[in-house]
C-alpha cells in the first residue's frame, strides 16, 4: 500500500501542477485575448472618430461650394433681371419716342389734307 500511497500523491501532485498550468496558461491566453479586443475595440472607435471628422470636413466643403454656387447663380439672376428692367425702359421710352412722332406726323398730314 506504500507503493499505492505514493502513486497516487505522485499522481495527485502532478494533476495538481499540471491544472496550475493549464489554469496559468488560460489565465494569460485570457488576457491576451482581452487586451487584443480592447485595443481593436479602441482602434475601431478612433478610426470611426477619423472618418466622421473628415465626412464633416467634406460636408463642409461641399456645404461651401454649394453655397458658392448658389451666389454666383443669384448675382446672374439679379444681372439679368437689371438688363431685363433696363431694356423694358428703354423699349418704352421708344414706344413713347415713336406715340409721340407718330401723333406729329398724324397731325402734319391732316393739316396739309385739309389745307
Amino acid at each position: 500500500m506504500d507503493e499505492d500511497t505514493a502513486i497516487r500523491g505522485d499522481f495527485a501532485a502532478a494533476d495538481t501542477a499540471l491544472s496550475a498550468s493549464l489554469t496559468t496558461a488560460y489565465e494569460a491566453a485570457d488576457t491576451a485575448i482581452q487586451a487584443d479586443v480592447n485595443q481593436n475595440e479602441a482602434d475601431s472607435d478612433s478610426a470611426d472618430a477619423a472618418i466622421r471628422s473628415e465626412l464633416a470636413t467634406a460636408l463642409l466643403g461641399a456645404e461651401s461650394t454649394f453655397q458658392a454656387i448658389i451666389d454666383e447663380v443669384q448675382t446672374d439672376i439679379d444681372q439679368n433681371e437689371a438688363d431685363s428692367n433696363s431694356a423694358d425702359a428703354t423699349l418704352q421710352e421708344n414706344i413713347d419716342s415713336l406715340d409721340t412722332a407718330y401723333k406729329a406726323a398724324d397731325t402734319t398730314l391732316q393739316a396739309n389734307i385739309n389745307s
